[in-house]
């Protein structure tokens, strides 16, 4: 039984994903918003997909684990999220490189370096997937917690490892990146470009300032706590607002 039912899951997972790309070949995205517009979310649990897309994840690493991670909550009441560049909203080449389908989400966001001003007003865990984690999946970290009012409880950020790409230099998915880093190596990693407590600027995704109009978040008020596979591997910042953020395989969730 057990054998049959996984083969039937493995045979609507296949013709889901040949559905989603044929549909996508055909027609562009239609944003609901666009990164600058105001939305408010109530619900707990939150996916966000950030460019999950082979435009700049050449190689695909994050394909398999975005699908896995859509797939695992379909028939959950989740919130999801997904940002688009303006290329994809007309029918071509980009609109076909995501890996999302246009009703595969709740809402899709058109966002150039993924910002946006989504408050998720009764979020517990937010889990973050594509990329380029670095740059534009960090700056939608960022706004997730610009956005939160100073008296509410911060979410659980959660980085699903086989499901964010780095698309810049390494060409690689979260997990292979950090496979072979001890965790205090990983600590650093995303305290390097996530955190920032040792950046110059004192602001969360410290790197990501090559957009003309983007705003830092210091990051002076928070405390960041890392968890890498359910196991805390350190703190960085001093501040009174504490934030766990979890470094999760897809099979694990």
């Amino acid at each position: 039984m057990k054998s049959r039912h996984h083969s039937i899951l493995g045979i609507s997972f296949f013709f889901t994903i040949l559905f989603s790309t044929a549909k996508a070949q055909n027609e562009g995205y239609k944003p609901h918003f666009n990164e600058k517009q105001k939305y408010k979310e109530s619900r707990e649990t939150v996916l966000f997909f950030n460019h999950p897309t082979s435009f700049w994840d050449h190689k695909s690493t994050a394909k398999e684990g975005v699908r896995q991670l859509r797939g695992m909550f379909s028939n959950e009441d989740v919130a999801s999220f997904m940002t688009v560049h303006s290329a994809s909203t007309t029918a071509g080449k980009a609109a076909s490189q995501y890996y999302l389908d246009q009703n595969e989400v709740d809402k899709i966001i058109l966002s150039a370096g993924g910002n946006h001003s989504i408050h998720f007003s009764e979020a517990k865990q937010i889990l973050f997937a594509g990329g380029n984690l670095p740059l534009c999946l960090c700056r939608a970290f960022r706004d997730s917690l610009r956005h939160l009012t100073p008296d509410q409880k911060i979410f659980e950020g959660i980085f699903v490892e086989e499901a964010i790409y780095e698309g810049n230099s390494a060409q690689k998915n979260l997990a292979q990146i950090i496979a072979d880093m001890s965790d205090t190596q990983v600590l650093e990693w995303i305290d390097r470009y996530v955190f920032g407590s040792k950046s110059s600027n004192q602001s969360v995704c410290p790197g990501a300032f090559d957009l003309v109009d983007d705003i830092p978040l210091t990051n002076e008020p928070y405390t960041f706590e890392l968890f890498r596979h359910g196991k805390s591997i350190g703190t960085r910042g001093t501040g009174p607002r504490y934030m766990k953020v979890s470094i999760v395989s897809v099979k694990d969730l």
